[in-house]
């Protein structure tokens, strides 16, 4: 368990005094000063606590803890001053997100009591960060790999726009690693509404082509069933939300037809929105060039931000070179350049999709059998998606 505490005060006698009186229960370390403290937060092990005092030159308390947030959001932050004026404390609590607020003089009974309820703060929220890292990326990656194998057009779409978003939300570093979390899994579970369609429906999506008004109603009347099943689950709201308007254009045109538009719609749903439309833009065989034109004769239905991002990609990006490689050369993670069929013309992984643990034991099951060939095309490409982070 981290036991790690900072404690940052003006004053050097007071750091070491209360270093000594709490040197048996934690691993104190001090810092003189918030810029001391910033440094020490920036280029040390994670802290689980940070006890700052209040009045301090330059920086009071209230700046240190908010500036300090933005350096280690999960360390758990304690207020110790001797002012005791309700402002300070209102202050403390809503900028600096402060766990407690204690005033100096402080008992070290008390002060050992509420290191060790924030020890237990802090132990409680990266339990939490390691179950939705851990188990329910887990759970999701067993689901697109059924996915994959059960219907490879839909994961096929899933691995494309999942990518294209990414690449998108790359460009803006102040996402924090939760809102990335929740834009990637929304990405993953997005395209689940094919189970519910018709298979002619999926099979003129994946050719890029309109979908006329009764199929539109229930491509969408399916995504609200997902994002309803998602939100049912603790912790996947901000997904939900995600989902349910990713096919809302930032004009506030699209499903659903709510008073939602421009900045309000969530970032995921506007990024997800625009890697959907270069994806069906593509799929019409469109060039990079192409597809920059067609976005711009629409632009009033995306984020204005994300295109502009776009376009810097799209004339800066070099692709790949493809190469033809039996399926025991291919490694996990490479991305596969041209549709995989059986020799008997069925479809068994679109292109686009990265190379999977599943994916490459799925097709050299059909190598084995002598159903496909084992040669494929691929790409080197082996940059990483974006993940969550602790």
């Amino acid at each position: 368990m981290n036991q790690r505490v900072l404690f940052v005060d003006d004053e050097p006698n007071v750091l070491q005094a209360l270093r000594r009186a709490i040197r048996k229960d934690v691993d104190a370390t001090i810092a003189v000063g918030p810029e001391a403290g910033l440094e020490a937060i920036a280029n040390q092990p994670a802290f689980a606590v940070i006890v700052s005092d209040m009045r301090m030159p330059g920086m009071n308390g209230v700046e240190f803890l908010r500036a300090a947030t933005q350096l280690s959001p999960d360390s758990v932050r304690i207020m110790l001053t001797g002012n005791s004026d309700q402002q300070t404390a209102i202050d403390a609590v809503n900028q600096g997100q402060v766990f407690r607020f204690l005033t100096k003089p402080c008992d070290v009974d008390q002060l050992r009591l509420v290191l060790s309820q924030a020890i237990r703060q802090f132990s409680l929220v990266n339990a939490e960060r390691d179950l939705l890292d851990n188990t329910v990326k887990g759970s999701l990656g067993v689901l697109t790999d059924l996915l994959s194998m059960a219907m490879p057009e839909a994961f096929g779409r899933t691995c494309r726009i999942k990518e294209r978003v990414a690449r998108l939300t790359a460009h803006f570093p102040d996402l924090s690693a939760d809102d990335r979390w929740s834009i990637e899994t929304a990405t993953m579970l997005s395209q689940l509404c094919c189970i519910a369609m018709d298979q002619d429906v999926i099979a003129k999506l994946n050719r890029g082509e309109s979908l006329n008004d009764t199929e539109l109603a229930a491509y969408h009347a399916a995504t609200s069933q997902v994002a309803g099943m998602v939100e049912r689950v603790p912790r996947m709201e901000q997904v939900a939300r995600i989902i349910a308007n990713h096919h809302k254009g930032y004009d506030g045109s699209g499903y659903p037809q709510t008073d939602l538009r421009a900045e309000a719609i969530p970032f995921g749903a506007r990024a997800l929105h625009l890697a959907l439309a270069i994806d069906q833009l593509r799929l019409r065989g469109l060039s990079n060039d192409e597809v920059l034109e067609a976005l711009q004769m629409n632009k009033r239905r995306y984020d204005p931000r994300l295109l502009e991002k776009l376009a810097i990609k799209q004339t800066s990006a070099e692709s790949p070179e493809p190469m033809s490689l039996p399926v025991t050369d291919v490694q996990i993670g490479m991305r596969i350049e041209q549709d995989i069929t059986t020799d008997s013309g069925s479809l068994l992984v679109c292109a686009g999709q990265r190379v999977s643990d599943a994916i490459h034991a799925h097709l050299m099951s059909f190598v084995e059998r002598g159903e496909m060939t084992s040669v494929i095309s691929v790409s080197s490409d082996l940059s990483p998606l974006l993940e969550r982070t602790g």
